[in-house]
């Protein structure tokens, strides 16, 4: 290990400028990205990464982890099933698969063996090489919208319109049920 990084940083800029100056990063050593903040999930961690991989190409192929603590979030893994599929149990170090097919460790106190995070480290890592160790197909996940936008409409080819129902000529009475 050459360097840890300890945050915060006022920014998520400021960060990747930070890192992008660290001799490793720049030879193309795959550092090891833990998050520890995770509410709200959707800015905390999937936004971060997403930005920090923009800022630092690199940075795609690190392994990344979410640390949690159960008594600062107690809806996180709720939040990270609605997000993603989680492979596991939360003591056994799961890993996380959440949109756009990013995966992560997830590291909390409960989690007792550290040969389970080494395991999964590999297991990441055999993912990036493309030797996955296991062969589970998981559906890609939409990426969180930004807020207020709306979601974009599917095509409606296989949808029959509905007719909609014969308009009565001006001056019939509605018929009225007795």
């Amino acid at each position: 290990m050459q360097r840890v990084i300890d945050g915060p940083f006022p920014t998520i800029d400021r960060f990747v400028r930070h890192v992008s100056r660290i001799p490793a990063i720049r030879a193309g050593i795959r550092p090891i990205v833990v998050l520890t903040r995770t509410i709200p999930l959707a800015m905390t961690v999937l936004n971060a990464r997403e930005r920090i991989e923009a800022g630092l190409p690199q940075l795609r192929h690190a392994t990344w982890a979410i640390f949690f603590d159960a008594a600062e979030d107690p809806f996180f893994e709720a939040a990270v099933r609605k997000f993603g599929d989680l492979q596991g149990q939360l003591h056994e170090a799961p890993i996380w698969v959440g949109p756009g097919q990013a995966r992560f460790v997830i590291l909390s106190p409960e989690v007792k063996d550290p040969g389970l995070v080494r395991k999964r480290s590999q297991e990441l890592d055999a993912i990036l090489a493309g030797n996955e160790p296991w062969k589970r197909s998981t559906p890609e996940m939409k990426t969180v919208r930004p807020s207020g936008t709306m979601p974009a409409q599917q095509p409606r080819s296989t949808i029959t319109p509905l007719r909609p129902p014969a308009m009565r000529s001006l001056g019939v009475p509605w018929h009225r049920k007795r």
